[in-house]
């Protein structure tokens, strides 16, 4: 970007400062990325841990009498009358999860 002076007609280019950031924002702020990537490790509560690959997905069957496979069925017959459900998978995938939870606070970042 540059700038032009219109009285003499001479331009240059435009050099952005950094905005201001007191010792107290600098803190702020690395404590909250710290707390950030810590959260990122984390994994849904309803998520069985021992079947947790570190690399790659792992499938985990649903009990029929679970509260996640209920909310699917009720979700599933609301849109296919007529068909029915033979199994329902949960694919848990940590390197996945934690892309998703990235994206979401960029996204909250912006708007």
């Amino acid at each position: 970007m540059t700038q032009t002076n219109e009285k003499y007609g001479t331009s240059r280019m435009v050099r952005r400062r950094p905005v201001f950031i007191s010792q107290e924002g600098v803190q702020k702020a690395r404590t909250s990325k710290n707390r950030l990537s810590h959260s990122m490790k984390a994994v849904p509560g309803h998520w069985d841990k021992s079947l947790l690959p570190d690399i790659g997905y792992k499938k985990v069957p649903l009990l029929h009498s679970s509260d996640e496979y209920k909310k699917i069925l009720d979700l599933f017959q609301k849109t296919m009358v007529g068909y029915r459900i033979i199994s329902v998978q949960r694919i848990q995938n940590r390197a996945l999860w934690e892309v998703f939870q990235w994206q979401r606070d960029q996204m909250k970042k912006h708007n």
